[in-house]
C-alpha cells in the first residue's frame, strides 16, 4: 500500500512540475505575443495582439465552458461581449472597433479549467477576417514536454505530429470527426481507427472516422490514424468525439511543444503578414489582393464602377458599363420623332408634313383641308342628290331630302330646321321598305328586317313640309354595324330650279308702229 501511494505521490508530483513548467513560461500581457494572436490565461484573461483595428470576433473555449465576459479593451471599446457555453462573441452595434495594439480583450469568467481557445474568427471594419492564431510554447520557455507518442499527451488529447493523429482518451471511441487546420489532407490509414475496421475518409481539411458495424476503437493511447498531408498543418480543429452511446467525449487539442526550437510562421517575404524570426513555414502567410497593397490600399485606377483596376466605363449615355445608344441612336428607351430627335414629340400632321399645324384651309361649306384644290365642289345650283360631295345631303324646297353617301346606311336620323315634317314616303328608302316615321320636326328611319339602302346617291326620301325649312340638323346615319357614317349638310348647296312660268301680255297701239309686251311674274 505504501509503495503504492509512493508511486501516487510521484506522479502527482511530476505532474506538477510538468504543469508549472507551462505556468512559468506563458505570457502574462498581451504584448507578450506574436502579431495576430490570442492566448488565455488560467484566469479567464483572454490576451491580444493585433496589428489591425478589430471590428467583431467570435471563438470557442475549449475544456471548459464560460458564464460571463466583461472588461478588456472591448468594453473600453463599448463592445458587445456575450458569453453563451463555450462560444464568446463581441461586437459593436454603433460600428466601434478596438485599435489595433495589446494588451487585455476582454476577461472571461471559467467554469472549470480551459485548455484554450479555438474556432477563431476576428474581423476588420470592412468585415474582412483578421488572420489570428492561438499562442503555442514554442519550447523556449523551459519546458520538457516533448510528445512523441499520444501516451505522452494528457488524458482526452489529442495531436497532430507529421501527419500521425496521436491520442490518449479514457473512454472508448465509436466515432471521430476533426478539420486539418493549415492545409488539407488527401488520405488517411493506418493507426489504432484501422485495427478497429474504422473507415476514415479524408475529404479536403475535414476528417471522418466511423465504423459501419458498431466496433469501437478502446480506451488508451497511441496513432489513431496517418494523415497524408497536403501542405504544412497548424493543428487539428473541430473535434468531435463519440463513445458507444453517441455522447460526446470531451477531447482538447494539445497545445505543448513539439520538442523543437522553431518558430512557426510566415516566411514568405512577399506576404503581408511576414514573421521574419520565423523558422518554420505554418501555412498562415496572406497575401494583398492583385491591384492593392496590404493595407487595402488601391494601387491603380477605379473604374466607374468603383472597382479598383476595373474594365468598366461610361457609354455614350453616361451608364457605367451600359449598353450605350439604341437602334435609333438614342439613349435608353427613347426613339426619334419626325424631326430625328431623341425623346421629340414631333409627328407628321393629316397633311403629311412633320410638326404641321394641320388642315389649315377653310372650304366654303366650312371644312377644313390642307390645301384649296380639296375643297368640295359641290355647291350652288343642286337638283339631284348626284350634284352633292361624297357624304352630304340636302332638302330641296319641296321637301326632297338628296344624299350622296359612299357606305350601305342601316338607319338614319335627322332634324328639320325652320319648320316641321307631317309625313316622309318614296325614294330610296321606301325602295329598301325603310320605315320613315316623322314627329315633329325629327325623322326617323330604318328596317325591321335588316335591310341596307346601297351606297349612291338620289333621293333618301321626300317630306311633307309644314312650312319653310331652312336645312336639316343633328344628322345621325350609320352603317350595318351599327358604325357612324360621317354625313355633313351641304350648307353652299343652292336649288336648281326651272325657269318656271310667265303671263306674257302683247298690246299693239294701231297709233304706233310698235308692240309693247308686258310680262308678269
Amino acid at each position: 500500500m505504501i509503495n503504492c501511494n509512493n508511486s501516487i505521490f510521484k506522479k502527482s508530483f511530476l505532474t506538477l512540475l510538468f504543469f508549472m513548467s507551462f505556468i512559468f513560461a506563458d505570457p502574462t500581457d498581451g504584448c507578450e505575443l506574436e502579431t495576430n494572436q490570442v492566448y488565455l490565461t488560467a484566469s479567464g484573461d483572454v490576451l491580444y495582439n493585433s496589428d489591425t483595428d478589430i471590428a467583431g470576433f467570435q471563438f470557442s473555449v475549449e475544456g471548459t465552458t464560460a458564464s460571463s465576459a466583461a472588461g478588456g479593451s472591448a468594453a473600453d471599446a463599448g463592445f458587445t461581449v456575450s458569453a453563451g457555453g463555450s462560444t464568446i462573441l463581441g461586437f459593436s452595434f454603433t460600428g466601434a472597433v478596438i485599435p489595433a495594439g495589446c494588451g487585455t480583450l476582454t476577461s472571461l469568467t471559467l467554469d472549470g479549467v480551459a485548455t484554450g481557445l479555438g474556432s477563431l474568427v476576428f474581423s476588420d471594419a470592412s468585415a474582412a477576417e483578421i488572420n489570428f492564431s492561438y499562442w503555442v510554447d514554442s519550447g523556449n520557455g523551459g519546458g520538457d514536454d516533448v510528445v512523441e507518442d499520444g501516451c505522452d499527451l494528457p488524458i482526452n488529447n489529442v495531436f497532430l505530429l507529421e501527419g500521425d493523429v496521436l491520442y490518449n482518451s479514457d473512454t472508448d471511441i465509436a466515432g471521430f470527426q476533426f478539420s486539418v487546420e493549415g492545409t488539407t489532407a488527401s488520405s488517411a490509414a493506418g493507426g489504432s481507427a484501422a485495427d478497429a475496421g474504422f473507415t476514415v475518409s479524408a475529404g479536403g481539411s475535414t476528417i471522418l472516422g466511423f465504423s459501419f458495424t458498431g466496433a469501437v476503437i478502446p480506451a488508451g493511447c497511441g496513432t489513431l490514424t496517418s494523415l497524408t498531408l497536403d501542405g504544412v498543418a497548424t493543428g487539428l480543429g473541430s473535434l468531435v468525439f463519440s463513445d458507444a452511446s453517441a455522447a460526446e467525449i470531451s477531447m482538447t487539442y494539445y497545445s505543448g511543444t513539439d520538442g523543437n526550437n522553431d518558430i512557426s510562421g510566415c516566411t514568405d517575404s512577399t506576404a503581408c503578414n511576414y514573421n521574419a524570426d520565423a523558422t518554420l513555414d505554418d501555412g498562415s502567410c496572406t497575401f494583398a489582393e492583385e491591384n492593392f497593397d496590404c493595407d487595402g490600399n488601391c494601387l491603380v485606377d477605379v473604374d466607374c464602377a468603383g472597382v479598383c483596376g476595373g474594365t468598366s466605363v461610361l457609354d455614350e449615355c453616361g451608364v457605367c458599363d451600359g449598353p450605350g445608344l439604341n437602334a435609333d441612336g438614342c439613349c435608353g428607351t427613347d426613339t426619334t420623332d419626325c424631326s430625328g430627335v431623341c425623346g421629340g414629340n414631333a409627328v407628321v400632321d393629316e397633311c403629311g408634313l412633320c410638326d404641321g399645324p394641320g388642315a389649315d384651309v377653310m372650304c366654303d361649306d366650312g371644312s377644313m383641308v390642307c390645301d384649296e384644290s380639296e375643297c368640295p365642289t359641290s355647291g350652288g345650283g343642286v337638283s339631284g342628290g348626284c350634284d352633292l360631295s361624297t357624304n352630304q345631303v340636302f332638302l330641296s324646297s319641296t321637301g326632297d331630302v338628296y344624299y350622296n353617301i359612299d357606305t350601305d346606311i342601316a338607319g338614319f336620323q335627322f332634324s328639320v330646321e325652320g319648320t316641321t315634317a307631317s309625313a316622309a314616303a318614296g325614294g330610296t328608302a321606301g325602295d329598301a321598305g325603310f320605315t320613315v316615321s316623322t314627329g315633329g320636326s325629327t325623322v326617323l328611319g330604318f328596317s325591321f328586317t335588316g335591310a341596307v339602302i346601297p351606297a349612291g346617291c338620289g333621293t333618301l326620301t321626300s317630306l311633307t313640309l309644314d312650312g319653310d325649312a331652312t336645312g336639316l340638323g343633328s344628322l345621325v346615319f350609320s352603317d350595318s354595324n351599327a358604325a357612324n357614317i360621317d354625313v355633313s349638310y351641304c350648307t353652299s348647296c343652292s336649288e336648281s330650279g326651272s325657269l318656271g312660268t310667265a303671263t306674257v301680255q302683247i298690246i299693239h297701239n294701231s297709233a304706233s308702229p310698235t308692240v309693247d309686251v308686258y310680262v308678269d311674274g
